[in-house]
């Protein structure tokens, strides 16, 4: 079993959703070396595109909860509290 870090999520997702390929290899050497090792990415006449596995797994992972950049504070506005109903009493 393959353990992704929050940036190769980030990547292969940003991948998928845009429909692009890695072109700046320089900057993420050793992070695309990873990927291409473990088999979610591979290269292609320069660039770094996603594999079957890369597509699937970004796919299952396109979520708020997994993706940092797409996670948004709600913004939860407080209610005043509903008063009971007075109830009757007898005696």
């Amino acid at each position: 079993m393959h353990v992704l870090s929050i940036e190769d999520i980030e990547l292969i997702v940003h991948m998928i959703e845009t429909e692009s390929a890695v072109t700046d290899f320089s900057k993420r050497q050793k992070q695309i070396d990873n990927l291409i090792k473990t088999g979610y990415v591979r290269p292609l006449a320069g660039v770094f595109v996603l594999t079957e596995l890369g597509r699937r797994t970004a796919s299952s992972l396109q979520t708020k909860s997994y993706v940092r950049s797409r996670v948004e504070t709600p913004q939860v506005q407080a209610k005043p509290a509903e008063e009971a109903p007075a109830l009757e009493t007898t005696q």
